[in-house]
């Protein structure tokens, strides 16, 4: 990539100099094809509102990295994952298009397939971190509202808000609820989805794992590293659950990751989300934890640790 016209539309599009960069990316691309420059050169068009050849350059910019893919060996884990957020963000940029051209049927559609998308990438080992679907369900309850879906788009908003943990994003829900005139609806679907009951009650043995940073793959499979992650009623007799990871290699139990106090944020019938509440002895805020419980019929596969504070997620596993 790095070449002098492409690293000049960097350059010009960080000074927000967009037509400038619509030109550098222009040379970049006439010297050599590449889906970065298209992309790029894309979200410069999408500032200066040419929403038509911004998406023109998303497709073409799908196309190149879809070719590469095909090539790429997948156990080059680092390389496959990079491609696959590089193209759900493309999509995703795409059906915003759809959404601000109004094509509002195209574009709920387009917000379904890469909830769809989404969903089967992170039953595998991948975490496409870059694709904010809170964004995604607020795009798709826009276009619902317009659609006259509005129990649906009401539904959209209250799962983006429970999903988020960016206030930015919190907020604009709550925005968009005002907007629609949903505020009591998606309120109620809030208070549903956060207070059912379950019994979560269990020890996950893992055989192995992964660590992210920043939403890129650092490191595991390890070969071998068994931690079992036990999830119980609060430990205390109040709300919520207890989680507590233990390292039980050479067939001896060490605690870990100390017990966390966490509650429902949003469940399903592939995964559970829960975010720590409350604080520890030590005043010590459970909220920088939180747990992914993923399951494929019925059956625990992966559960995922997140340490929010410092963008860490460990996903343990069997194999």
């Amino acid at each position: 990539m790095g070449s002098f016209y492409y690293d000049k539309g960097m350059r010009s599009f960080q000074l927000k100099n967009y037509e400038k960069a619509v030109q550098d990316f222009t040379d970049a691309l006439a010297e050599h094809e590449s889906s970065g420059a298209y992309q790029n050169r894309a979200a410069a068009y999408m500032y200066l509102g040419n929403f038509k050849l911004a998406g023109a350059d998303y497709e073409k910019s799908i196309e190149l990295i879809t070719e590469l893919l095909k090539k790429t060996d997948k156990s080059k884990t680092k390389y496959f994952e990079m491609g696959l957020r590089d193209i759900l963000s493309c999509k995703s940029a795409i059906a915003y298009i759809k959404l601000e051209k109004r094509n509002f049927d195209q574009a709920e559609q387009l917000n379904s397939e890469l909830l769809e998308i989404h969903s089967a990438i992170i039953n595998k080992d991948l975490i496409p971190q870059n694709l904010h679907v809170s964004h995604v369900y607020c795009n798709r309850a826009s276009a619902r509202f317009n659609l006259k879906k509005l129990d649906h788009a009401a539904e959209d908003l209250a799962i983006a808000y429970i999903k988020s943990n960016s206030g930015d994003i919190r907020a604009n829900a709550m925005v968009l609820s005002n907007k629609f005139g949903l505020a009591d609806k998606v309120n109620e679907y809030i208070e549903s989805l956060t207070h059912q009951n379950y019994d979560l009650n269990f020890i996950f043995k893992s055989d192995d794992h992964l660590r992210y940073e920043n939403g890129q793959h650092v490191s595991g499979p390890h070969g071998g590293a068994f931690r079992e992650v036990k999830v119980e009623p609060n430990i205390h007799g109040g709300e919520g659950y207890t989680v507590t990871i233990f390292n039980t290699e050479r067939n001896e139990a060490s605690m870990q990751i100390a017990p966390k106090q966490m509650k429902i944020l949003y469940a399903d019938k592939e995964k559970i989300i829960l975010r720590g509440f409350g604080n520890d002895i030590f005043g010590t805020s459970f909220e920088d934890y939180g747990l992914t419980i993923y399951y494929s019929d019925g059956d625990i596969i992966k559960i995922a640790l997140h340490m929010h504070d410092r963008n860490i997620d460990i996903v343990y596993f069997t194999i």
